[in-house]
């Protein structure tokens, strides 16, 4: 069944579903205190709100206070449930949920190791459960709904578009051009340090000793470095980005530059990847700047 053919309320609940997910997997690699506990209730509410999705869909005999464990045998012998399809990971699901339990009411932290644990656990029913009830591929439910900018999420659902048609080098470059897009953001807030500082410098002092003019270039050209990488650095900071993360994506997507009249220019540094995992993780990196740039308010169209 084709996303577009669910009713409404099915393809919202998919999606906060998978957003509860990232939110877990971000958790989880957050390495705060806590954390893998907080992953954990995370994505057992992820879970939990499939199973409720799935209740609704066949016509489950659920209730207010229907217990977690019961799901299961209800979802079976629904009305709807023709074939009698059972849900999958049962018992994964109930260790999942005693520890969510154990943490929530009795304080007992949930393990790093266990958490991860959890985490493939969680995406295995995930993915299994979507696609044995509504017919759809989980990975396939895309974030990009959830942009505010029409333009940088235009530009990641035609990425997500060529990935799937194995078309890599089209997709880093929607990813690189919605990336540049979306640092426009935070770059009208610390301009740009222009490069070019150190030789008007040296024009200036030109009339003196060309010992002294070449010096004062030199200084100034030092100060535009440093204080450049400066600026790198708070953009980094203010949007939330991990090093590592922001250090793998640029090096997979071409460099951007925009016209006045919004032409993009593209350059590749080098071969562009043709490793599926690369691309969506550029994918990936981008709906989830996006989605924290509009956690801090920076969300307005150009």
């Amino acid at each position: 069944m084709d996303k577009q053919q669910l009713p409404a309320q099915f393809v919202e609940q998919l999606l906060i579903s998978r957003y509860l997910l990232r939110e877990g997997i971000q958790a989880l690699e957050s390495r705060l205190p806590f954390a893998p506990s907080l992953a954990v209730s995370l994505f057992q509410d992820a879970a939990e709100l499939l199973l409720s999705a799935i209740a609704v869909h066949v016509d489950a005999k659920v209730v207010p206070n229907t217990a977690f464990l019961a799901y299961w045998e209800l979802i079976e012998k629904a009305p709807k449930n023709i074939e009698h399809q059972q849900v999958p990971s049962k018992a994964a699901l109930m260790k999942l949920n005693n520890a969510r339990v154990a943490f929530k009411h009795h304080g007992q932290r949930v393990s790093p190791e266990d958490a991860a644990a959890f985490r493939v656990n969680t995406e295995v029913f995930l993915k299994e459960a979507a696609s044995r009830f509504f017919a759809i591929e989980f990975d396939d439910i895309s974030l990009a709904d959830l942009i505010a900018r029409q333009d940088v999420r235009d530009q990641v659902k035609e990425a997500e578009k060529h990935l799937g048609e194995a078309r890599y080098e089209e997709a880093l470059i929607c990813c690189a051009v919605a990336n540049y897009d979306l640092s426009r953001l935070l770059s009208a807030l610390i301009p740009n340090v222009d490069q070019g500082l150190g030789s008007a410098a040296r024009n200036a002092f030109s009339g003196l000793d060309h010992t002294v003019a070449r010096t004062t270039e030199e200084i100034v050209k030092y100060i535009a470095k440093h204080l450049s990488a400066h600026r790198d650095a708070i953009l980094l900071m203010m949007s939330d980005t991990p090093i590592e993360k922001r250090a793998r994506f640029r090096s997979l997507v071409p460099g951007v530059v925009k016209t006045l009249n919004g032409t993009p220019h593209i350059t590749w540094r080098g071969q562009a990847s043709s490793d599926k995992n690369d691309v969506a993780f550029c994918i990936e990196y981008v709906i989830d700047l996006a989605l924290r740039l509009q956690q801090h308010g920076f969300s307005s169209s150009p």
